[in-house]
């Protein structure tokens, strides 16, 4: 069997309390279909949920002194403030997710 490379990771499927994300390949032409390993899996965000992500609106939100409103979501401050990936990796509560501190 021969493959193209890997799709880059999909985005956490959980906030926390444990996900996965994926990345998929395809065949690469000439292979037969008979072959499998396309898709990828990888556990993520596998910290306990924190009070934050159970606050659902920017309001309620900002009245949690632990939290922020990241556009999106509630997020514990510690990990939505760090912006590069050393950063991050220095709190164990928090993950880089390629793009993001969560």
């Amino acid at each position: 069997c021969e493959y193209n490379a890997w799709s880059t990771w999909s985005r956490c499927d959980a906030q926390c309390g444990g996900g996965n994300k994926y990345r998929t390949r395809t065949l690469a032409a000439g292979s037969h279909d008979h072959c499998i390993d396309t898709l990828d899996e990888r556990p993520c965000n596998l910290a306990t949920c924190q009070a934050c992500v159970l606050l659902h609106d920017k309001k309620s939100c900002a009245t949690d002194n632990e939290c922020v409103w990241d556009g999106l979501q509630c997020r514990s401050t510690n990990c939505a403030l760090y912006s590069t990936l050393d950063q991050c990796s220095a709190d164990k509560k928090c993950s880089w997710t390629g793009t993001a501190c969560e």
